[in-house]
C-alpha cells in the first residue's frame, strides 16, 4: 500500500491518467465477452511508444442471440498495452481549450481467466491485439477513446475475435500552463 502511494506521489504519476470503460469481443461465434475495465496509463517516450497502460477487466460471457438471461460464466483479465503517439486529425472549439480529434495505435497483450467458459479457448488463455483508436478530448485533459481491432486468442484452441472498447481517460493531475 505504501509503495502504491509513493508511486502515485512522483512527478510521473502527476502525468498519468486513470482509464475506465467497456471492453469486449464482437462476433466470432455465439458467445462474446463483455467486461468493465479499469486501469492506469503513463507516458514513457520510448521511440514510437509514447505511453504504457495497465488495466484489469471483469465481466461475463453473453449470448449474442438472447437479450434477457443470455449470460453464462465470468471472465477476468489483466492487460498491458503499448501506445503510439497521437496523430492529430482536427481541432474543434476555441484556441484556448480546443477539443482534439486524434488517432493512435496500441499493441496489447492480455491474460484471461474464466469460470464456466462457453468459448473453445477454455478456462485460461492469452490474447495479443493490434488496436487502432479514435480519441476525442482535451490535449492535456480528459479524453474518450473508441478502440476497434483484431485480437488473437490462444488457449485450448486459437481464434481471432474482433475486440471493441469504449474508454474514458482522466488525468490524475492537471499540467500547469505558463503565465
Amino acid at each position: 500500500m505504501f509503495l502504491l502511494l509513493a508511486g502515485l506521489s512522483t512527478p510521473l504519476a502527476g502525468q498519468a491518467s486513470l482509464l475506465f470503460g467497456y471492453a469486449g469481443t464482437v462476433g466470432g461465434g455465439e458467445w462474446q465477452i463483455e467486461a468493465l475495465e479499469f486501469g492506469i496509463a503513463a507516458p514513457v517516450g520510448l521511440g514510437p511508444v509514447r505511453s504504457v497502460a495497465a488495466s484489469i477487466r471483469t465481466g461475463w460471457f453473453a449470448d449474442q442471440a438472447v437479450l434477457i438471461r443470455g449470460t453464462r460464466g465470468f471472465v477476468g483479465a489483466f492487460a498491458l498495452a503499448l501506445r503510439s503517439g497521437r496523430l492529430s486529425v482536427t481541432e474543434i472549439g476555441d484556441e484556448l481549450n480546443p477539443t482534439v480529434v486524434s488517432l493512435d495505435l496500441s499493441l496489447e497483450g492480455a491474460g484471461y481467466l474464466a469460470a464456466n467458459s462457453p468459448i473453445p479457448e477454455g478456462k485460461r488463455w492469452a490474447s495479443l491485439a493490434v488496436l487502432p483508436a479514435l480519441r476525442v478530448g482535451s490535449a492535456d485533459g480528459a479524453q474518450f477513446a473508441f478502440v476497434l481491432g483484431p485480437a488473437f486468442f490462444a488457449g485450448l484452441q486459437r481464434h481471432t475475435h474482433l475486440f471493441l472498447a469504449a474508454r474514458g481517460e482522466f488525468p490524475l493531475a492537471r499540467r500547469r500552463r505558463g503565465p
